[in-house]
């Protein structure tokens, strides 16, 4: 029997935890020797002479923060690199100032075969030595003339005081010399960050609170030898770690309600919206004597308005609902919506109002007394309307609703173009003035201003889609001989008559007699059929003197109003 001495099974398990103990040490100081080796792979002589290449004139110092490994995920294949951190600093002159612009670089190497300058990007620059840094003097100047631009507006509309900047605050930024003022080496010392101690009271939601606060904020000058002057777009930042409030106050609904209409921002935005109103044109209004009378005259107003006076006219003239609860000059969203629309309309390039509807649009609908009214009227196509509603308010006519409809397809944009000049006399109110028909020296009332005919015979006025007409003819004396009677006078008019009302191819509805100046004339209704359309026509006509005279309303309506035209008749 050999004794050969086989060990136990206890003493293989420690003889295997001894080997896998080297073998660990052994990969360490494998991965410690691969690290160094990379460290020392690039010079830093090397890193200043790619540093100047890049940032050239600049004295480079090591941050002291070594060089890392990292891997490039992005490409395939991966590629690893290695980052050194360096500071490139140099002078430069501004204004007549010599400042030093310290710029933190991050050098890159690629670790392909070997390491090679990949890129040097910068990571913030600045400025020391830039003259005349603000004061707390100038601190308190900038901020307290401008409040909202310091908290911004959703902060600044919660203000219900302002006490005052406390401080600059005198701890430094996280860049070399920089103390309690970073300028930003990208605007050449013409802007810098400091952080100022604010006092100052709020609204937050039913709680009023007092508060001393840190905020970072950037003002602004236009020369280094210039006076600080403004803040920076945007406000100022809040630091994290500002504390809670120094106080508070539970406030009752009804406080909050005052509170809501007394804070800063609404101060300013009240202050603000009546220079503005003031800033717009006057606008040449009467003294409305009903909502009715408001509705026509907001109408025609909007037909020839600018804008600016569509602005002025409705902010004075919108109801209540349209303004903030806290004032009456401060339009709510709602209201600002409107005019903006409306305005909108008015200044179009085509399709305007006032290229839209008539001066005196037909009405669709009306309704309502002296101290309410809504009208609905149709545009010149008549497909589509607007509707204007007025209220009285505090004993003043006011505009609760005003819808406009308004064309957009280029197709009714051109039918818009095409509607002819005298479409809006269709509706316009008469306006019952006397006209002279000098050929003949005769006169009458018409509801509009007359033209004359082509052949200057015939002197015509339009009026609610009716054209009325006052005509004829001085006759020569061997004529008026021969009619001097007066039956021959009434007998002569109705031949003449026969003969017109046959040659238009009108058929007789009706005939009678008038008397003027105790002569006698004829009166006609005839009708004539035009496009399977009747149209009924009112005509006189009367030799008197020595001369034969006739009227006419074609398309009459039978209104009792078209008798000022024929009752009004005179030869001069």
């Amino acid at each position: 029997m050999y004794n050969l001495n086989l060990p136990s099974k206890k003493q293989k398990q420690n003889t295997m935890k001894t080997q896998k103990l080297f073998l660990r040490s052994i990969a360490l100081i494998a991965l410690f020797l691969t690290g160094s080796t990379a460290y020392s792979q690039v010079a830093f002589s090397q890193v200043t002479a790619d540093v100047s290449r890049e940032y050239p004139g600049c004295t480079v110092t090591d941050r002291g923060l070594g060089s890392k490994n990292f891997v490039d995920k992005s490409v395939f294949p991966n590629i690893p690199y290695l980052v050194t951190f360096v500071r490139a600093s140099n002078k430069k002159n501004l204004e007549g100032h010599t400042v030093t612009c310290h710029r933190n670089i991050e050098v890159r190497y690629d670790n392909i075969g070997g390491y090679k300058f990949n890129s040097a990007p910068m990571f913030g620059a600045w400025l020391i030595g830039v003259p005349n840094p603000p004061t707390i003097d100038d601190a308190k100047r900038i901020i307290e003339n401008d409040l909202l631009g310091f908290f911004r507006s959703f902060t600044y509309n919660k203000l219900t005081s302002f006490d005052g900047v406390m401080e600059i605050v005198q701890n430094k930024y996280e860049c070399e010399e920089c103390n309690n003022f970073r300028f930003d080496a990208d605007y050449d010392g013409l802007r810098v960050r400091l952080k100022v101690k604010v006092k100052y009271s709020m609204l937050r939601n039913t709680t009023l609170e007092d508060r001393e606060d840190v905020f970072e904020v950037v003002f602004m000058r236009e020369s280094i030898n210039k006076p600080w002057t403004s803040i920076q777009a945007g406000g100022a930042e809040k630091e994290a770690s500002s504390k809670m409030p120094i106080s508070s106050k539970r406030l009752t609904p009804a406080e909050v309600a005052e509170w809501e209409c007394n804070t800063l921002g609404m101060k300013y935005m009240k202050e603000h919206a009546v220079d503005e109103y003031n800033k717009l044109p006057a606008i040449d209004e009467p003294k409305f004597a009903n909502a009715k009378e408001m509705i026509w005259f907001t109408h025609r107003f909007l037909r020839t308005a600018t804008a600016d006076q569509v602005r002025k006219y409705l902010w004075g003239h919108l109801a209540s609902y349209y303004f903030s609860k806290c004032g009456s000059f401060i339009l709510s969203e709602a209201g600002e919506e409107l005019i903006d629309k409306v305005i909108s309309f008015v200044t179009a390039e085509k399709g305007s109002y006032g290229e839209t509807y008539c001066d005196y649009p037909q009405v669709k609908e009306q309704q309502g007394n002296d101290g309410e009214y809504t009208i609905v009227y149709y545009s010149k196509l008549g497909t589509k309307f607007s509707r204007i509603h007025v209220l009285t308010e505090d004993n003043q006519y006011k505009i609760i609703d005003i819808s406009l409809g308004q064309f957009t397809q280029e197709s009714d944009l051109q039918a818009l173009s095409e509607v002819p000049a005298d479409k809006c006399n269709e509706f316009a109110p008469a306006t019952w003035s006397t006209f002279t028909h000098k050929t003949l020296n005769t006169s009458t009332l018409y509801p509009s201003e007359p033209v004359f005919t082509e052949d200057g015979n015939s002197l015509t006025a339009t009026y609610k889609g009716g054209q009325y007409t006052m005509t004829g003819k001085i006759l020569e004396k061997s004529v008026t001989s021969q009619i001097k009677q007066e039956s021959q006078r009434l007998s002569t008019a109705k031949s003449w008559s026969d003969k017109f009302r046959t040659n238009l191819g009108a058929q007789l509805k009706s005939e009678k007699t008038f008397t003027y100046d105790g002569t006698e004339g004829v009166e006609y209704i005839w009708k004539l059929y035009q496009n399977r359309v009747e149209i009924i026509i009112r005509y006189r006509a009367i030799l008197y003197k020595d001369g034969y005279y006739q009227m006419w309303i074609y398309g009459s309506t039978g209104s009792e109003e078209e008798n000022k035209f024929f009752d009004n008749f005179k030869v001069n």
